[in-house]
């Protein structure tokens, strides 16, 4: 029960940077009745921790391009430092920290900015190497070890590796799978197509509003999604990254539908 309720509260902290405090309770009320969370957290999965490692990272994120210093830049490098001490696959996490870096440069002085990035980035690459290194020193005592296993997996995900139980996701189609899987199962169909609706209303605040909360979330979408794009292996867990954003847009759309009601 506390595997799958872990996460609510940096992803209620989310929802309510963007939308305010009723978005903030609906994303938490999503993120604690998913399926696919909950599933994930009976089987005690390391996608649980993952997704809280995401969640904090990403809310660390949204802080630092919204004016946050380097202690808050420290705690966004701290939280994908732990998250790829779970699981190498979110390497990606480095793009929302770089486009916080952004916001954050472009909402200072021009004198300042080369500074200012240089320190930010600093306490984030520092901060998460020694998350990594606290969480899995293994990878620092024995990193031919470390680095060939996740060759390894990275060889079953992509399929250059054959194995008996990825041989189900033969010719399916990258992305469009995942997807069908995550309305049906994943999240269900009301709050999977909520999900994909408000996506499009994020990335809409992104662009008209040049909201830094919303360009740091579609940036992590966007970066993750092309992870998945070249996975041979499409397990519905491999969406769990995904999730705190998910529940984000799922409660920004039905905030949405209610006040065009």
């Amino acid at each position: 029960f506390l595997q799958c309720l872990h996460h609510l509260l940096p992803v209620a902290a989310l929802g309510a940077t963007l939308g305010g405090r009723s978005v903030g309770l609906l994303a938490a009320l999503f993120a604690a009745l998913a399926p696919m969370s909950m599933q994930l957290a009976h089987y005690f999965t390391t996608d649980s921790w993952l997704t809280f490692f995401v969640a904090l990272t990403l809310l660390a994120c949204v802080h630092a391009a919204c004016g946050g210093g380097a202690r808050r830049f420290a705690l966004a490098g701290a939280g994908v430092g732990l998250a790829m001490a779970t699981k190498g696959s979110v390497f990606t996490l480095a793009i929302p920290v770089a486009i916080a870096l952004s916001c954050n440069a472009m909402a200072s002085h021009s004198a300042t900015r080369v500074t200012r990035v240089a320190r930010n980035g600093l306490a984030a690459a520092v901060s998460a190497v020694a998350a990594f290194f606290v969480f899995e020193p293994y990878a620092f005592f024995r990193p031919d070890v470390y680095l060939r296993d996740l060759r390894t997996q990275a060889d079953i995900v992509s399929g250059r590796f054959d194995v008996p139980f990825t041989r189900v996701y033969a010719g399916t189609t990258p992305l469009l799978y995942q997807l069908e899987q995550f309305v049906r199962w994943g999240y269900g169909p009301v709050a999977g197509l909520l999900a994909i609706i408000g996506l499009a209303l994020l990335l809409e605040q992104a662009k008209r509003d040049r909201s830094a909360p919303a360009r740091v979330l579609v940036g992590w979408v966007g970066a993750y999604c092309t992870v998945l794009l070249f996975a041979d292996a499409k397990f519905l867990r491999y969406l769990e990254p995904l999730a705190p954003v998910f529940a984000v847009t799922a409660a920004l759309a039905l905030v949405q539908v209610a006040r065009t009601i």
